[in-house]
């Protein structure tokens, strides 16, 4: 289910913006540094996981350059192709409408005024108050952006997130038990916080819920770990790097082995003296080794990025019809790679949203099903470019 529709009022740069992609094919998304081309993409996000897709804030999402000041809220609408209208706003202040909020709504997108009642988030589909987890894997998301190259170079937080929003996607019963592992681990972190070390009786009970949460995360990602390793040379080669096939290995790295009772049992010392559970799933990694040694220490910036692609890859192929959002995705590609990742997305049969600073591959920007040029107006109205329609407000 792809979006041909999306709706920015109050976030990041935009105060008010209308954008119209084809549901199918490449959407190419152009302009200059800071337009506004990467901030289009985490809308996009936002409606398929209900979060933005960097490491920031709610309150960072929100406008801070608007004519009139600060705005106290965001919202983001998105418009399936099968009509169903699916939205996230903020709000600053809790269960109050946003002070600079129209009663008659906003005249240039026409959004109702901001009304969240409960909290200061709201996620409705169809007309209908949901949660965000409800969204997840609805449509799947795949999404490449420099700071994705941190799966590779940065720490093991990273890679766990990589595993886990592919497998929540795949499969709801996984969000549902990492949510459960994540609560009660929790609980556990309060408990040590709390407890005197001369009392671990206390933590029995919640050490066993936590060990049998954890146990089927562990298998799903053990799972997962031999498919990347079995396929990741596939998609090397297919970029062009048969020399990183023969050497990059993804290796799992679980901290309590195979009885996580016996680990969380063997730690209470540590972990009292941390304050944290030290063991866990959400103490595991996933590294990728050339050799004997890291690859974060032994690639170029050029192959990092290569190994980068050919992990969003295997995420497209795990995952069903994602929709592709794809930010400077050629940049420190050569020639021969960037035909390779031309000649995937042109027979994708799904939705591609895709941002250059770069002109695109000639192949690519001759079978485009839709061009966007964001200027460096505040606010924009932007409609299919083929109409050769761009307004300010």
């Amino acid at each position: 289910m792809s979006f041909n529709k999306l709706f920015l009022e109050n976030f990041r740069r935009f105060s008010a913006a209308e954008f119209s992609f084809a549901e199918t094919g490449i959407t190419l998304i152009s302009g200059q540094n800071g337009a506004g081309k990467s901030t289009l993409l985490e809308g996009v996000h936002m409606l398929c996981m209900g979060r933005s897709s960097r490491d920031v804030r709610l309150p960072a999402l929100v406008c801070q350059t608007a004519a009139s000041g600060p705005a106290a809220y965001f919202r983001i609408e998105g418009v399936q192709e099968d009509g169903t209208v699916r939205s996230v706003a903020y709000l600053s202040g809790q269960g109050s409408p946003a002070p600079n909020a129209p009663e008659s709504g906003n005249p240039r997108t026409g959004f109702p005024p901001v009304r969240i009642g409960g909290g200061p988030i709201l996620f409705k589909e169809g007309g209908r108050a949901c949660r965000r987890t409800d969204w997840i894997g609805r449509p799947a998301v795949v999404q490449f952006c420099p700071e994705e190259m941190n799966l590779i170079t940065g720490g093991p937080e990273n890679r766990r997130r990589f595993m886990d929003r592919i497998l929540s996607q795949e499969n709801p019963e996984y969000l549902f038990r990492l949510r459960r592992y994540i609560r009660t681990l929790e609980e556990r972190n309060a408990l040590l916080k709390n407890l005197l070390p001369a009392s671990p009786e206390a933590l029995l009970a919640v050490d066993e819920t936590l060990a049998q949460d954890a146990d089927p995360l562990v298998t799903d990602r053990r799972k997962f770990t031999d498919a990347i390793r079995a396929d990741l040379p596939d998609k090397l080669a297919i970029l062009g790097a048969p020399h990183l096939a023969s050497r990059i290995r993804p290796e799992p790295v679980e901290t309590s082995k195979n009885d996580l009772l016996s680990a969380l049992i063997a730690a209470r010392s540590q972990d009292f003296a941390a304050r944290h559970t030290t063991v866990g799933p959400h103490r595991d990694d996933l590294k990728f080794m050339d050799g004997n040694l890291p690859a974060a220490s032994t690639l170029s910036q050029g192959e990092t990025r290569i190994l980068t692609v050919a992990l969003k890859l295997l995420e497209v192929d795990r995952l069903t019809r994602p929709v592709l959002l794809f930010d400077d995705l050629f940049s420190e590609l050569d020639d021969t790679r960037r035909d390779a990742v031309s000649n995937f997305l042109l027979e994708y049969p799904g939705q591609v949203l895709m941002t250059t600073c770069l002109p695109p591959h000639p192949d690519l920007a001759a079978h485009l099903k839709q061009s966007i040029e964001i200027g460096d107006t505040e606010s924009i109205l932007v409609t299919p470019a083929k109409a050769g329609i761009q307004q300010e407000f």
